[in-house]
C-alpha cells in the first residue's frame, strides 16, 4: 500500500475532508491532495505531522523492510481515536502513576452501573 492510500484510509477512519485532515495536520489543501493522488510524496515535517495526529510509526505510513528485506511486521489493525478520545488519552499520560490508577479505578466503576 502506497503512502497516498494509507493517507486516504486514515482519512476515512476519521470521516475527514481532505479540507479537514489538512487544517489538523496544518498543511495546505493542495499538500494532502496531492499526497492523496500520488503526485507529491510527503515531507519529513508532514510525515511526522500524520505520524502524530494518527499516532502511528513513520515505519508503518512508510510501509519499511526491516535490514534482511522482509516486510515490517504490520499491527492487524489500525486504532484510530476520536478527538475526545485522544484528548482523554493525552490527559491520562500527564498523570503521575497514583492518578493514572484512580483513573482507572473511577472509569471501571463508571462502567459497572
Amino acid at each position: 500500500m502506497s503512502f497516498a492510500e494509507i493517507s486516504k484510509m486514515l482519512r476515512r477512519e476519521y470521516n475527514f475532508t481532505q479540507v479537514q485532515l489538512a487544517e489538523a495536520l496544518n498543511v495546505s489543501k493542495s499538500c494532502v491532495s496531492m499526497i492523496e493522488i500520488g503526485k507529491n510524496e510527503p515531507t519529513s515535517s508532514t510525515l511526522a505531522k500524520y505520524a502524530d495526529y494518527f499516532q502511528v510509526s513513520t515505519d508503518f505510513l512508510l510501509e519499511r523492510e526491516n535490514s534482511f528485506n522482509a516486510t515490517a511486521a504490520q499491527p492487524q489493525t489500525i486504532t484510530v481515536f476520536e478527538k475526545q478520545e485522544k484528548e482523554l488519552l493525552n490527559n491520562y499520560r500527564s498523570l503521575n502513576d497514583k492518578k493514572r490508577k484512580a483513573a482507572r479505578e473511577f472509569l471501571q466503576a463508571l462502567s459497572e452501573d
